[in-house]
Protein backbone atom coordinates (compact mmCIF):
# COMPACT_ATOMS: atom_id res chain seq x y z
CA UNK A 1 0.00 0.00 0.00
CA UNK A 2 1.19 3.46 -0.80
CA UNK A 3 0.01 7.03 -0.97
CA UNK A 4 0.32 7.93 -4.65
CA UNK A 5 0.92 11.38 -6.05
CA UNK A 6 1.06 12.49 -9.68
CA UNK A 7 3.75 15.01 -10.63
CA UNK A 8 3.20 16.93 -13.85
CA UNK A 9 3.11 20.37 -15.41
CA UNK A 10 0.36 22.65 -16.66
CA UNK A 11 2.64 23.75 -19.50
CA UNK A 12 3.36 20.39 -21.13
CA UNK A 13 5.99 17.64 -20.87
CA UNK A 14 8.36 17.81 -17.89
CA UNK A 15 11.36 16.22 -19.56
CA UNK A 16 13.01 13.05 -20.77
CA UNK A 17 13.71 10.14 -18.46
CA UNK A 18 17.35 11.21 -18.12
CA UNK A 19 16.41 14.84 -17.44
CA UNK A 20 13.82 13.89 -14.83
CA UNK A 21 16.30 11.59 -13.03
CA UNK A 22 18.87 14.40 -13.01
CA UNK A 23 16.34 16.90 -11.66
CA UNK A 24 15.27 14.55 -8.88
CA UNK A 25 18.92 13.87 -7.99
CA UNK A 26 19.73 17.59 -7.89
CA UNK A 27 17.04 18.24 -5.26
CA UNK A 28 16.99 14.83 -3.54
CA UNK A 29 20.49 13.35 -3.68
CA UNK A 30 20.80 9.74 -2.67
CA UNK A 31 17.96 8.42 -4.81
CA UNK A 32 18.76 4.85 -5.87
CA UNK A 33 18.32 4.42 -9.63
CA UNK A 34 19.28 0.73 -9.82
CA UNK A 35 16.10 0.45 -11.91
CA UNK A 36 16.32 3.49 -14.22
CA UNK A 37 12.52 3.64 -14.43
CA UNK A 38 11.89 3.53 -10.69
CA UNK A 39 14.05 5.50 -8.25
CA UNK A 40 13.88 4.88 -4.52
CA UNK A 41 14.74 7.35 -1.78
CA UNK A 42 14.66 6.34 1.89
CA UNK A 43 14.45 9.44 4.06
CA UNK A 44 13.34 10.33 7.59
CA UNK A 45 11.13 7.28 8.20
CA UNK A 46 9.45 7.14 4.79
CA UNK A 47 10.27 5.82 1.33
CA UNK A 48 9.61 7.68 -1.93
CA UNK A 49 9.38 5.63 -5.12
CA UNK A 50 9.65 7.66 -8.32
CA UNK A 51 7.81 5.63 -10.97
CA UNK A 52 8.85 7.37 -14.14
CA UNK A 53 6.75 5.31 -16.49
CA UNK A 54 3.65 5.46 -14.33
CA UNK A 55 2.41 8.77 -15.64
CA UNK A 56 0.79 10.13 -18.78
CA UNK A 57 2.89 9.86 -21.89
CA UNK A 58 4.37 6.55 -20.76
CA UNK A 59 2.46 4.59 -23.39
CA UNK A 60 4.49 6.36 -26.08
CA UNK A 61 7.83 5.25 -24.64
CA UNK A 62 9.48 2.10 -25.93
CA UNK A 63 13.03 0.77 -25.74
CA UNK A 64 14.12 2.54 -28.94
CA UNK A 65 13.10 6.07 -27.97
CA UNK A 66 13.24 5.73 -24.17
CA UNK A 67 16.08 8.24 -23.63
CA UNK A 68 14.58 10.96 -25.85
CA UNK A 69 10.90 10.58 -24.96
CA UNK A 70 9.41 13.52 -23.09
CA UNK A 71 7.03 12.53 -20.30
CA UNK A 72 4.01 14.49 -19.15
CA UNK A 73 4.57 13.35 -15.58
CA UNK A 74 5.33 10.55 -13.18
CA UNK A 75 4.02 8.97 -9.99
CA UNK A 76 5.54 9.16 -6.53
CA UNK A 77 4.48 6.31 -4.23
CA UNK A 78 5.00 7.05 -0.54
CA UNK A 79 5.30 4.43 2.21
CA UNK A 80 6.21 4.58 5.87
CA UNK A 81 5.82 7.26 8.50
CA UNK A 82 7.06 10.81 9.00
CA UNK A 83 6.42 13.98 7.03
CA UNK A 84 7.10 13.33 3.32
CA UNK A 85 5.04 16.15 1.84
CA UNK A 86 7.58 18.89 2.56
CA UNK A 87 10.28 16.98 0.63
CA UNK A 88 7.96 16.33 -2.32
CA UNK A 89 6.79 19.95 -2.43
CA UNK A 90 10.43 21.11 -2.44
CA UNK A 91 11.07 18.96 -5.53
CA UNK A 92 7.99 20.22 -7.37
CA UNK A 93 8.63 23.88 -6.53
CA UNK A 94 12.20 23.64 -7.81
CA UNK A 95 10.94 22.92 -11.34
CA UNK A 96 7.47 24.46 -11.42
CA UNK A 97 5.81 21.05 -11.43
CA UNK A 98 2.27 20.46 -10.20
CA UNK A 99 1.31 17.81 -7.66
CA UNK A 100 -1.96 15.87 -7.34
CA UNK A 101 -3.18 13.28 -4.86
CA UNK A 102 -4.32 10.35 -6.99
CA UNK A 103 -6.59 9.07 -4.22
CA UNK A 104 -8.70 12.21 -4.01
CA UNK A 105 -7.96 13.50 -7.50
CA UNK A 106 -7.23 16.91 -6.00
CA UNK A 107 -4.26 19.09 -6.77
CA UNK A 108 -2.04 20.01 -3.83
CA UNK A 109 -1.39 23.73 -3.39
CA UNK A 110 2.39 23.95 -3.32
CA UNK A 111 2.32 27.37 -1.65
CA UNK A 112 0.08 26.11 1.15
CA UNK A 113 0.26 22.31 1.04
CA UNK A 114 -2.19 20.29 3.08
CA UNK A 115 -1.08 16.89 4.30
CA UNK A 116 -4.71 15.78 4.73
CA UNK A 117 -4.34 13.06 2.06
CA UNK A 118 -1.23 11.69 3.78
CA UNK A 119 -2.95 11.72 7.18
CA UNK A 120 -6.01 9.95 5.75
CA UNK A 121 -3.76 7.34 4.17
CA UNK A 122 -1.94 6.82 7.48
CA UNK A 123 -5.29 6.38 9.28
CA UNK A 124 -6.34 3.82 6.66
CA UNK A 125 -3.08 1.87 7.01
CA UNK A 126 -3.32 1.95 10.80
CA UNK A 127 -6.86 0.60 10.58
CA UNK A 128 -5.86 -2.22 8.24
CA UNK A 129 -2.79 -3.22 10.23
CA UNK A 130 -4.73 -2.92 13.50
CA UNK A 131 -7.46 -5.25 12.29
CA UNK A 132 -4.89 -7.75 11.02
CA UNK A 133 -3.10 -7.69 14.38
CA UNK A 134 -6.40 -8.16 16.23
CA UNK A 135 -7.34 -11.14 14.08
CA UNK A 136 -3.93 -12.74 14.51
CA UNK A 137 -4.23 -12.49 18.31
CA UNK A 138 -7.60 -14.22 18.29
CA UNK A 139 -6.19 -17.60 17.27
CA UNK A 140 -7.72 -20.25 15.05
CA UNK A 141 -10.12 -21.75 17.62
CA UNK A 142 -11.21 -18.34 18.78
CA UNK A 143 -12.04 -17.31 15.21
CA UNK A 144 -13.88 -20.57 14.59
CA UNK A 145 -15.91 -20.39 17.79
CA UNK A 146 -15.92 -16.58 18.19
CA UNK A 147 -13.95 -16.75 21.43
CA UNK A 148 -10.75 -15.02 22.23
CA UNK A 149 -7.96 -17.58 22.59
Amino acid sequence: MSWDLFVGSQSGPIGTLDAIRQKIDAVLPGTDWEDPLCGVLEHAGYVLEFQLLGGEGAEEVDEENEAEAALDGFVISVRGQGEPLRTIVKLCQAYGWSLADTGSGEEIDLDNPSDEGWREFQTFVDGVTGSVKARSKTGLWGRLFRRRG
